[in-house]
């Protein structure tokens, strides 16, 4: 179903009404989840379903985030039923190509999660509990439900590549767990600072530059933890600190 409700503020209006708008371009337009789960092949259902999130869900949130991308291409949101009638048209056109991509970049990401989840579980030794820790937690950010809508369908390939760096992370704990504390120090009080910033925000206080922020805290752990997997931008201890106390933080 969709609501009509009246808000005050411009910015909440702004994003009450793509939500409201993409609900019913998904309710009359968008591909059904059925016909995009058929796009996958029986060894990808197999390895959706072995995920910790339930594939209906993964599947509905794919057809979102390609309705979002066509949102975003197409520009500004309809107010008249004829520019709306533009918008869904555009959707019928697009959107099943890109849900079934976001689908199958999707399922690579639940893959290469349940690979980490079993490595993890196999590191039982007093020492690395600590990264160990950490390292769960950073997963259970990366890939819990409602990752595919806040990547979107052209943020998939990074949340696999920092799932990547999760793994590489843990190749090189062996005999390496100081070094791996040091790297945590370097990085988990700037990710806690970030967190208690935005624990504290108004509702609706969410900006792009604290979205821009989020993806350059992913890169620096790159950085620090997975450094041949190349982190993308110039990203640094120094730099995030800097970009944190300029937003007050």
């Amino acid at each position: 179903s969709v609501s009509l409700r009246v808000v005050s503020d411009p910015d909440l209006q702004r994003r009450a009404l793509h939500g409201g708008v993409r609900r019913l371009l998904m309710l009359d337009a968008a591909p059904s989840a059925a016909s995009t789960e058929r796009t996958l092949t029986g060894a990808q259902r197999l390895a959706l379903a072995g995920g910790d999130i339930p594939p209906a869900d993964v599947v509905g949130d794919c057809v979102a985030a390609a309705v979002d991308r066509v949102m975003l291409d197409h520009g500004a949101l309809p107010w008249t039923a004829a520019e709306f009638e533009e918008l869904e048209r555009v959707v019928r056109r697009d959107t099943p190509a890109l849900a079934a991509g976001a689908l199958s970049r999707a399922v690579r990401v639940v893959v290469a999660a349940n690979d980490v989840r079993a490595h993890l579980a196999r590191l039982i030794a007093p020492a690395m509990q600590e990264s160990v820790t950490d390292a769960n937690a950073h997963l259970g950010r990366l890939v819990r439900p409602g990752f595919v809508l806040a990547a979107g369908v052209d943020g998939l390939d990074d949340v696999e590549r920092y799932v990547s760096g999760i793994a590489h992370r843990l190749g090189h704990l062996a005999g390496a767990v100081e070094r791996d504390r040091r790297r945590m120090a370097e990085v988990v009080p700037l990710e806690e600072r970030y967190a208690r910033f935005v624990d504290a925000l108004p509702a609706g206080g969410a900006t792009p530059e604290l979205a821009d922020l989020a993806r350059r805290l992913e890169e620096l752990r790159v950085s620090v933890f997975a450094q041949p997997l190349g982190a993308r931008g110039p990203v640094s201890p120094q730099r995030i600190s800097k970009a944190l106390t300029a937003l007050g933080a």
